[in-house]
């Protein structure tokens, strides 16, 4: 289905308020044959939602939510969709759908319009991506009950996330790196809890290490500025057992971390693809931090 024909359905589908089942194929076939830019199909897609007026806000918000399904979904799409999604959040930013010849009043629908789809998105990708990362990550806590399926949801979920966090630290700079990041700390607590005890089946290090360790590959740079910052936006004092340091992101909880990982990539009863996540995740914090060898703290 071309590009055109595909934003045409989705918009007659979500205006005749049809099942999402619906929109959700045609958005992932959308997504599959894409061969225009992040930034082109972004745009198409934020055009979509404005174009619904009054309903702009809800189309925006279905759109978004269902993006984030489709990644696990088709994990392979985790970071094809992490960058759309940026590239939408930063319309959001943009002067849209307002055109010098138009009357006054159009001018403010116009703008109206595209703060309601700025609303819907930031709903989607925000409150919904970071409440469907809980039901995942509570899917994939207990290692005796270990789901193939979950942990590759799981994975993809953090690449995802991660992906994003990093493009729009790309776009925005200071300003929205921080925007899910939060949702980081679901991730990265669970290296701060005994998930070397191979007796303890509540720990499940296949989904965890390979699911934190994404964060460091996929959005490294992001993760090092907040640690040196200090920063945080979650709200939330998330933490493992095993920190008892300060909360939020810092240099010395990076530098725990790290020490977390190294120790990963030496367990016998993980998968091998675990110990590579995690040397991966090593490597790439070297590269951060400077540190050819992490020299971490417990407190």
């Amino acid at each position: 289905m071309a590009a055109q024909e595909t934003l045409k359905a989705i918009s007659s589908l979500i205006t005749n308020d049809q099942d999402t089942s619906a929109v959700h194929d045609i958005l992932l076939a959308y997504i599959l044959s894409c061969t225009t830019s992040p930034v082109a199909a972004a745009t198409d897609l934020f055009t979509v939602s404005c174009a619904q007026g009054d309903a702009a806000e809800d189309t925006a918000s279905n759109i978004a939510a269902l993006l984030t399904t489709i990644v696990t979904d088709v994990p392979v799409l985790r970071n094809r969709v992490g960058t759309l999604v940026a590239e939408i959040n930063n319309c959001s930013y943009a002067t849209y759908g307002v055109q010098t010849e138009a009357t006054e009043r159009q001018q403010k629908k116009a703008r109206e319009n595209k703060d309601a789809a700025s609303r819907g998105f930031w709903k989607g990708f925000h409150e919904f991506a970071s409440e469907y990362f809980q039901v995942k990550a509570n899917e994939n806590r207990d290692r005796s009950a270990r789901d193939v399926r979950n942990e590759a949801e799981w994975h993809a979920l953090n690449g995802f996330l991660a992906c994003y966090v990093a493009r729009n630290c790309l776009l925005e700079g200071e300003k929205d790196e921080y925007y899910n990041s939060g949702d980081a700390f679901t991730t990265l607590s669970r290296l701060e809890e005994e998930f070397e005890d191979k007796e303890n089946n509540e720990y499940n290090a296949d989904a965890d290490v390979p699911a934190a360790a994404l964060w460091f590959i996929e959005a490294g740079d992001a993760i090092w500025r907040l640690c040196r910052g200090g920063r945080c936006q979650s709200g939330q004092d998330v933490r493992g057992p095993m920190w008892k340091g300060e909360r939020d992101f810092n240099e010395k909880r990076w530098a725990f971390w790290k020490v977390r990982f190294e120790l990963a990539s030496g367990l016998d009863f993980v998968q091998t693809s675990t110990r590579a996540s995690a040397r991966s995740a090593v490597m790439e914090m070297d590269r951060l931090d400077g540190c050819t060898k992490a020299v971490g703290t417990y407190s």
